[in-house]
């Protein structure tokens, strides 16, 4: 099988297929029997061979992919990069500035209501890439998030390209009964992290022009486009603009999400640090019930099969910062799920287990981002397992791999 092949198997597809009321269910039980099949695969990360752009930023020409690589696939575009900055642009330094602002935008004419006064912090997020010339790939050691995670927030990624930082920043909201989140803008969160960044001392400089694709870039899960218009009327005239609140529009009325494909820079003013105090420590734990039915993520050679899963996965997270500067997030995810088929043919349940463990890591000299990803489906009685492990790395260097096995039985 190819690399890409099996590592896009692995993916859980977060559409709302459905959800049924839960049955009494077994405790655990341990494999015992091991796989009959098995396939394993290791690849190192090309640079991107389409969609290469070469734009002059700040007077410096920047061969660039204008998208992020989302993993394990990496290679496959995610989302666009939407904004550019240059000066004093490490995403350390940027991230503590964003950090420092009040939630108050209402001088800037906008409510005090979500999205518009939330505050940054530390992001929980799958780590994705980008790739520029000369640099390589670069992971998204720093994630932020205004808002939270179990509803609605923007949410940006930054990457590192020399002195140049390149940003993809997105509203998503928690798809209910998963830990998965669906996009529902670009431009919304574009403009408010663009004026929290002139909150900061940014000034806009300039443009990349017509670097993704316009005038609109995927599309809203239906199912959540069909939520949002059913249960949150006052979301949906905010996304599409219906009455005009002066505000980009996010979507089309086929749920199209709304690109321009430009990225605006913004030049970062240098303001010196007072190197005072410690390393500093912030935690996080987010608690997501999981009801969903999905495609079984592995093991499904005809993409036919699909799983009801119920149960709790715990998602962590902790950010510690050096006053040299050294910044390290380490997050999980783990759980021990409650599965059983329902088609083709309604079987009886049995337990899934989820652990997840990543690490990113940014000094002056070095970045570098790392995830383990292990899915194992535990039988009753301990037969019939299935299991896929996926390890993926970005760093240092430029460097870029994901390594994938496979193994089932039955």
């Amino acid at each position: 099988m190819h690399a890409r092949s099996l590592v896009k198997a692995s993916l859980l597809a977060g559409l709302l297929l459905g959800a049924g009321a839960c049955d009494e269910r077994p405790a655990p039980v341990e494999p015992d029997a091991p796989a009959v099949s098995s396939a394993a695969e290791e690849a190192s990360l090309a640079a991107p061979f389409t969609d290469l752009v070469t734009r002059d930023i700040a007077g410096t020409s920047l061969t660039f992919w204008p998208y992020t690589g989302r993993t394990p696939t990496i290679g496959d575009a995610a989302d666009p990069i939407n904004l550019i900055l240059v000066g004093d642009a490490d995403p350390r330094t940027v991230r503590d500035r964003l950090l420092g602002l009040s939630g108050d935008r209402t001088p800037f004419g906008f409510p005090n209501a979500m999205p518009f006064n939330c505050t940054w912090g530390d992001a929980i997020g799958s780590p994705q890439a980008v790739w520029t010339e000369p640099y390589g790939w670069s992971g998204s050691v720093i994630q932020l998030e205004c808002g939270n995670y179990e509803t609605l927030r923007i949410h940006a990624r930054l990457f590192r390209a020399g002195d140049v930082t390149l940003v993809g920043v997105h509203l998503d909201l928690l798809i209910p009964g998963t830990t998965d989140h669906d996009v529902i803008s670009w431009e919304l969160p574009r403009l408010l992290m663009a004026l929290d960044l002139q909150r900061i001392g940014g000034t806009a400089i300039g443009v990349a022009p017509a670097i993704t694709q316009a005038p609109a870039y995927r599309a809203m899960n239906p199912f959540v486009l069909a939520g949002i218009q059913a249960n949150e009327p006052a979301l949906y005239a905010l996304l599409r603009q219906v009455p005009n609140q002066g505000l980009p529009v996010s979507i089309d009325a086929g749920g199209n999400l709304q690109n321009d494909g430009n990225a605006p820079i913004f030049s970062m003013p240098a303001i010196p640090g007072s190197g005072d105090g410690g390393a500093q420590i912030s935690r996080q734990t987010v608690e997501i019930d999981f009801n969903q039915t999905i495609p079984r993520p592995f093991c499904d050679s005809d993409g036919q099969e699909f799983l009801q899963v119920v149960g709790p996965v715990t998602l962590t997270q902790k950010v510690t910062t050096t006053p040299s500067g050294n910044f390290v997030s380490q997050w999980s995810a783990k759980g021990y799920l409650d599965v059983r088929q329902v088609a083709p043919a309604v079987t009886e349940w049995y337990r899934a287990r989820v652990n997840q463990h990543g690490r990113g890591v940014m000094t002056d000299q070095v970045e570098m981002v790392n995830e383990i990803q292990l899915r194992m489906e535990i039988r009753p009685g301990g037969g019939d397992r299935g299991q896929l492990q996926l390890n993926v790395s970005m760093g240092p260097n430029g460097a870029g791999a994901v390594s994938a096995s496979a193994s089932c039985k039955g």
